[in-house]
């Protein structure tokens, strides 16, 4: 199934910032089960069309409706911006609060309102978060012509990897990496997106990266695994190792102070909730539990795992509860490990 030429072919609803609506008042579960059909129900995605969390946004997009009772419409809609930070103030502040509509969005939201409540105007605790797709094991990668040969070189070797930007997630997870490990990794920005970083590590520009998702690599540069492009230093991200990285240490295990756990495990948190779906604060209990189990059940599909399955997506579902409890707990940490994060955050990239 062509689920983007699908998606193309019914044309994409214009959502009108000015033209949002209050949620419905409460209602039954029935009256919520009739409430989808004949509707249309927008996924807002935070990207720009073509990167990997449109695409896998549009193959959840192309077979959710048969999973929602009425079988609605389901369409996309491209707001890119601030590492989808826009989509995510727009469904929190703007968008309709009447279950209609779902954020799909990157790592940023999660995390962001913690260590820099400032530019982030929302708290996740009250967004209704939908099943994720799996955690994001995620890399620290050098090009293997280097003499770095384990992650220890990497406390005594400075090296300069590509960052996402000053204030990306790779930032803060590399300061958290250099905080809690006294690794050396020195950040270069400026590079447009992941494609720019795979780019300047090719022209020799950077040595590496510092938070690459082992999926994505597998998927992007299969040639850089297959002809060893590249040497995985560490690990991390997940609960547990990749299987199929037996002998690259997983970051977590080397952190023996419990205050360093504390904070690695608080840095990387939104690791834990990769491709990450929501709907707004104030959307309906009955609508929000109709849309978790729509998405779960989609998660599920044999149809939609074909399509997974082609992008190289690893699927490990959590259900919108697990998702949500795990939010809660993140942000319950001491103050002292979120004005740790703060620090860190803040520090200056030169």
């Amino acid at each position: 199934m062509d689920f983007q030429n699908t998606l193309a072919r019914r044309g994409v609803v214009k959502l009108g910032l000015a033209s949002a609506g209050l949620a419905l008042a409460g209602c039954s579960a029935e009256q919520s089960k009739d409430f989808y059909k004949g509707k249309t129900v927008h996924i807002v995605i935070g990207y720009e069309p073509g990167g990997g969390y449109d695409t896998f946004a549009r193959a959840v997009a192309y077979h959710l409706g048969k999973h929602i009772p009425g079988n609605p419409t389901v369409v996309a809609e491209n707001m890119p911006g601030a590492s989808s930070m826009t989509a995510t103030g727009y469904i929190y502040k703007v968008a309709p609060q009447d279950g209609t509509m779902i954020a799909a969005t990157g790592l940023a939201p999660l995390l962001q309102p913690l260590v820099d409540p400032k530019t982030a105007q929302f708290d996740p605790r009250k967004l209704n978060w939908l099943p994720s797709s799996g955690q994001g094991l995620t890399l620290v990668m050098v090009k293997s012509t280097l003499p770095i040969k384990t992650w220890k070189d990497l406390q005594t070797t400075e090296v300069h990897l590509a960052g996402s930007g000053a204030l990306g997630q790779n930032t803060l997870f590399t300061h958290v990496l250099n905080a809690t490990l006294h690794t050396k990794i020195k950040l270069i920005h400026g590079f447009a997106g992941t494609a720019g970083e795979m780019l300047a590590i090719e022209r020799g520009e950077v040595q590496g990266h510092p938070g690459f998702m082992w999926s994505s690599l597998k998927t992007m540069r299969p040639e850089w695994v297959r002809d060893k492009t590249v040497r995985v230093l560490l690990q991390y991200g997940g609960m547990t190792p990749a299987p199929d990285l037996p002998d690259v240490p997983f970051a977590r295990d080397l952190i023996t102070d419990p205050d360093d756990k504390l904070l690695f495990d608080t840095g990387v948190a939104s690791l834990q909730v990769v491709r990450p779906f929501f709907q707004g604060p104030n959307v309906p209990a009955d609508r929000v539990e109709i849309m978790r189990k729509a998405v779960m059940d989609t998660y599920n599909d044999p149809e939609f795992l074909v399509d997974a399955k082609k992008l190289s997506i690893d699927m490990n579902p959590q259900d919108g509860q697990s998702v949500q409890d795990f939010i809660t707990k993140t942000y319950s940490v001491p103050q002292t490990v979120i004005d740790k994060l703060r620090q860190l955050y803040a520090l200056p990239e030169s």
